[in-house]
């Protein structure tokens, strides 16, 4: 049976713990590797501040910079990710305190599980996955999630569970990204390839994953997150 109160009691927990947005996603149709049983995904996120994003597109070898002077620990890309990650495995232990099954789709819980392969670079089940089947969004030529909102201007985290919400399974967003190229033509490293993705798309089709820097320039000089940083 589902509970709208338990949607709103989970959604007012996050927004508490200082996330922007939640979705409630349908995973039953995933496979069972992916989902581990769980029917449903709990998503969730914070938004990217546009003057973060206007300085990077400035200033396009501020990650390496900042790695090497040791203030990467500071930068606001590098926060929200590791807020997420935390707020995951929080959630996830605040739904089994409440009597649910949950799994945190952190980083540390996933590597502790062996459910990331360091080889490949590949989690069983990204969340991107869950992102577009929220109908967030979709995957760009640059393999990052972008929304109409925001372009690539968000960081995400899930928990999968077997808790009573009200869950969503929309359409899934076809790619907006037509013949634009920008991400590709500010990849320093070219590890981009053009190709546009599709739900048959594999990750290793779009992008050479082992020689991406993360310098976040196609993050950042994406169309759409460029009209977000400007609103």
């Amino acid at each position: 049976m589902y509970s709208i109160n338990l949607n709103k009691e989970i959604a007012t927990w996050l927004v508490r713990h200082g996330t922007d947005f939640v979705r409630f996603v349908d995973v039953s149709d995933l496979p069972l590797k992916q989902n581990r049983g769980y029917a449903y995904a709990i998503l969730f996120g914070v938004v990217s501040t546009p003057g973060y994003i206007r300085y990077v597109a400035a200033n396009p070898d501020y990650v390496q910079q900042a790695v090497a002077d040791g203030s990467i620990e500071n930068d606001e890309h590098y926060v929200q990710e590791m807020d997420m990650y935390r707020i995951s495995d929080q959630l996830s232990d605040y739904l089994k305190e409440n009597g649910y099954g949950a799994y945190a789709l952190s980083d540390d819980n996933q590597i502790a599980d062996n459910a990331f392969d360091e080889e490949s670079i590949r989690t069983y089940l990204p969340l991107k996955t869950i992102a577009v089947k929220a109908g967030m969004g979709w995957i760009g030529k640059n393999v990052l999630l972008i929304t109409p909102e925001r372009g690539c201007g968000q960081h995400i985290g899930a928990v999968l569970t077997d808790s009573t919400v009200t869950a969503v399974n929309p359409p899934v967003i076809q790619p907006r990204c037509g013949n634009c190229h920008k991400c590709i033509d500010v990849c320093n490293p070219k590890v981009l390839k053009g190709t546009s993705w599709s739900l048959s798309t594999d990750r290793d089709d779009m992008l050479d994953v082992r020689k991406c820097t993360t310098c976040l320039q196609c993050f950042v000089h994406c169309p759409w997150t460029q009209k977000y940083m400007k609103m």
